[in-house]
């Protein structure tokens, strides 16, 4: 369907922006979202999360794996501290 789309394009477009540091009100206003609490709500149900853990979970994801196993237990590596890990 045409609306499930434009709806998935937008909140991954919102993931990409909140995964740069954007603050998830910004974002959700910035692709579209005219209320918060429903890009919140439609956040979580697309990606098991809500929009303030991305940049954790974005950090998990997008590491190599390689990368995981030579971080010491209180190393960061980005935006993610291992040591809660």
């Amino acid at each position: 369907a045409p609306n499930q789309y434009i709806k998935s394009t937008k909140l991954r477009k919102a993931q990409l922006l909140l995964s740069q540091g954007k603050q998830a009100n910004e974002a959700s206003f910035e692709v579209g979202f005219s209320s918060f609490s429903q890009f919140s709500r439609e956040y979580k149900r697309t990606f098991g999360y809500p929009p303030s853990e991305t940049l954790s979970n974005a950090g998990i994801i997008n590491l190599a794996p390689q990368q995981a196993s030579v971080a010491s237990s209180n190393q960061t590596i980005g935006d993610v501290n291992w040591g809660r890990f």
